[in-house]
């Protein structure tokens, strides 16, 4: 096995990768941490090694800090790449809430040469939150759902699904293999997209880009989602072009696991939006003309098929699962595709201020 840095990972779009740090290890000259049309179930074995309890300890800090770690990437039988890296708990809400909660890994500011992705240092970790299967397959789901929006928009986030094992190093103990998935950092998008970040909190949503902005609020209708805020800066990232003639900042969604189509057992709606569970569909993007709707809508159907066979065709999810994510699907599916239903449920309730 090789030990390197995360040069040789992480890299995307790599063309060529510098023989001496590929010396006996061909297969890695194509490896790539976000591929470009892989399958939804491409999945990466990966084993995590660090001290358990310091982890679970440091996740009621504030801001815990970094602790050493060791990840090991198998890309096949016969190759595998080893990192040192440092991990710490994120997250407001699952950090707290979870028994394993969702990580940071940081590699240290690493150059990416041979890439159009610049230099980053870390990157996220979502994880199983408990040892429960339910939680396990929320946390899929949730993958799929990063998948959706990658259906939708380049303005996403894009994601790697990982087979991962846990090993205390101090109890020496491995609790088996479960699933997680590491979700590409914003820098990243910014850079690939020709963009810059910007502070999310006090932009109101209508100085949004308007495509951008009714695909991401159709598809929070579409999930169920209503955990999420431009103003305040809440589960949506935003970055705006170089460009200066496409001035309009676009907004980027992430943490899904208070939606409807999850349904955690811990998720509640807001009071003042007037639900009892996260499951009920409400509304909560501005109001657009009618031929702006359409098009989404339009998108939303073309797309239908192959969003619901992320599901159906899921080689990780359980039966119940499957069958739970594609009926709520289908409804919300049956709801934008109708011009009746669509208006009643989403044109008509439409925020105006």
């Amino acid at each position: 096995m090789v030990r390197n840095t995360l040069l040789i990972v992480l890299t995307l779009f790599v063309a060529t990768i510098t023989p001496h740090i590929l010396q006996g290890q061909g297969k890695l000259s194509n490896f790539e941490m976000f591929i470009e049309n892989e399958s939804a179930d491409d999945v990466l074995q990966v084993k995590l090694e660090s001290d358990a309890k310091l982890l679970r300890k440091s996740k009621s800090d504030e801001d815990p800090e970094y602790q050493p770690a060791f990840m090991t990437f198998f890309l096949s039988e016969n190759d595998s790449v080893e990192l040192d890296v440092r991990i710490k708990p994120r997250g407001i809400f699952r950090k707290n809430h979870c028994l394993f909660p969702p990580i940071w890994v940081n590699y240290d500011s690493v150059d990416f040469a041979y890439s159009s992705v610049g230099t980053y240092d870390k990157l996220k970790l979502v994880t199983h939150c408990r040892d429960q299967s339910s939680y396990k397959q929320q946390m899929l789901i949730e993958y799929y759902i990063y998948k959706m929006y990658e259906m939708l928009t380049d303005y996403s986030f894009r994601t790697r699904l990982l087979k991962i094992n846990y090993k205390d190093t101090v109890n020496k103990k491995e609790p088996g293999w479960n699933y997680a998935f590491f979700l590409e950092d914003l820098d990243q998008i910014a850079e690939r997209k020709d963009a810059v970040k910007m502070e999310s909190e006090n932009m109101h949503a209508t100085r949004l880009n308007r495509d951008q902005a009714t695909i991401m609020d159709v598809f929070q209708y579409v999930i169920g989602n209503t955990d999420w805020s431009v103003v305040v800066g809440h589960n949506v990232k935003l970055v705006k072009s170089n460009n200066r003639e496409d001035y309009a900042p676009k907004p980027i969604p992430y943490d899904f696991d208070y939606c409807g189509l999850v349904n955690a057992s811990y998720a509640v709606p807001p009071e003042m939006l007037g639900i009892e569970s996260v499951t009920e569909r409400i509304y909560r993007g501005y109001c657009r003309t009618p031929e702006e709707f359409q098009v989404v809508f339009d998108m939303f159907t073309e797309k239908k098929e192959a969003m619901l066979d992320l599901f159906r065709n899921s080689e990780y999810l359980d039966k119940r699962t499957k069958a739970e994510a594609v009926a709520y699907l289908e409804r919300s599916f049956e709801i934008v595709g109708h011009p009746k239903l669509s208006k009643s449920e989403i044109v008509d309730m439409c925020r105006t201020k």
